[in-house]
């Protein structure tokens, strides 16, 4: 398994793929903290949302980074098919946070914060960042790794998927009432800028988002998409 996850991560690094996203979102941290004396509580909630559609990206290069020969390959050297799954997973999450660094980095060389950094400032960044983090997994895993919407299709699912899910309250309120239902299957972005009290509904939604990639990988799997 670490050998897996260890291939995985040198594999992506050296594919380059990671560069764009990595270097439009530091540059677009590096103009919002250009400006200074904004609350530290309104750069954290712009941040973490920004970062939302970049760990989409992520996930999308690396769901979709092997070629069908090459996971046959690694799948014939891992001890089963789930540890190719989980070990994308980890490897997204990794990723996700070494994204974090860069956005609490960035101000800090820039000296942005316009009051002191408190303990709860800091769950507050952990909380959001990490919430964004994994809406993202979910939404570029569902369609890359699960290939729901196929080859042709996938970049387009996944970005309206992800621009639906950040104006889900709007497109709640204009949705006709027998299409309301499909605003729940959205990330709950509202539910994170409301804070921790919505907590569990956010880590409840991304408990069960991963264990549906899983569910779906499997049946890929044993479909031999």
């Amino acid at each position: 398994m670490k050998a897996l996850i260890k291939y995985q991560i040198l594999s992506f690094f050296y594919s380059l793929q990671w560069i764009a996203p990595l270097a439009l979102y530091v540059c677009w941290l590096f103009s919002q903290y250009y400006y200074q004396g904004m609350p530290i509580q309104d750069h954290f909630s712009i941040s973490s949302l920004f970062l939302f559609p970049f760990i989409v990206w992520v996930s999308m290069k690396l769901g979709s980074q092997e070629t069908e020969s090459e996971k046959l390959i690694l799948l014939s050297y891992s001890p089963r098919k789930t540890a190719f799954f989980i070990g994308k997973i980890i490897v997204l999450w990794f990723i996700g946070a070494g994204f974090m660094v860069f956005s609490i980095a960035v101000p800090f060389i820039l000296g942005g914060f316009s009051e002191p950094l408190s303990l709860h400032h800091i769950l507050t960044f952990l909380y959001r960042h990490l919430a964004f983090i994994g809406f993202g997994i979910w939404i570029g895993g569902l369609f890359s790794i699960t290939r729901l919407a196929g080859k042709k299709y996938s970049w387009l699912a996944a970005a309206l998927f992800t621009s639906s899910a950040i104006v889900g309250e709007k497109l709640f309120e204009v949705l006709p009432w027998y299409l309301k239902g499909l605003a729940f299957v959205l990330p709950p972005v509202s539910a994170v800028e409301e804070g921790v009290q919505e907590s569990w509904r956010v880590l409840l939604y991304i408990m069960m988002s991963h264990l549906l990639l899983f569910v779906l990988f499997q049946k890929k799997e044993r479909s031999g998409e």
